[in-house]
Order: structure tokens, then sequence, then C-alpha cells
């Protein structure tokens, strides 16, 4: 059983992510070793306003962003679009995706990140 409170994770403060602009703060809530199956890890974010996740890519692994509380801006190739509580978006293989916190508060949303099969 694994059984574990977001909140009172221990959260870290970084600054520029992934070449992005202002604070952000996370807490690794699980990784590979929390699960039976392949999973890189599972991340508990805040991004405030005016901060962003830069644009960035990962390869031979997809990410999903869910957001949980706040609105944004969300970029995967060349496509832009507003995001909101309750949206789940997917970062597929290979693709170039950033957030950016264009609202008055606070972005809460988690970060799943799973490695593609092997062929």
């Amino acid at each position: 059983m694994l059984l574990r409170n977001i909140y009172e994770a221990e959260r870290k403060r970084v600054f520029g992510m992934h070449d992005g602009e202002g604070p952000m703060e996370f807490a690794r809530v699980c990784t590979d070793e929390d699960f039976g199956v392949p999973i890189d890890f599972v991340d508990y974010a805040v991004l405030p306003p005016g901060s962003a996740i830069g644009l960035h890519q990962h390869r031979g692994n997809e990410e999903f962003y869910l957001i949980l509380k706040g609105s944004g801006s969300m970029q995967i190739g060349d496509s832009r679009f507003a995001v909101k509580a309750g949206d789940l978006i997917l970062n597929p293989d290979g693709s170039t995706h950033g957030l950016r916190n264009c609202g008055s508060d606070d972005i809460h949303l988690f970060v799943v990140q799973v490695p593609m099969p092997a062929n």
C-alpha cells in the first residue's frame, strides 16, 4: 500500500524550470521504486502567476499534466491553447512543450512521466 499526502510532501523551489521564467515549487511524491509497472515519477507542482515551465522536449517517455487549480497557456509543438482546472494534457514522446501561468492564481498540477515501452 502507498499513502502519501501531497500537501505535506517536502517541496523544492526552483527557478527557470527548463529555461522558463520565475519560480516553481514541486514535490516528487512518487518514483519508479513505488510502482510495480514502469513509471518515472509523479510530481505535485505549483506554478505562481507570471512563471513558466520553458519549452522543452523529452525522448523515450511520455508525460502528462493534470491541472488541479488555476489556469494558463500550454504549448505543444506549434499549437498553443488555454488550460484550466480539470484539464489533462498529454505531452507525447519527442514533443516540444511548455506551460505558462498567465492567470492571477497559482497553477497546481500533477506531472506524471512514464517511459515508452521497449520495442
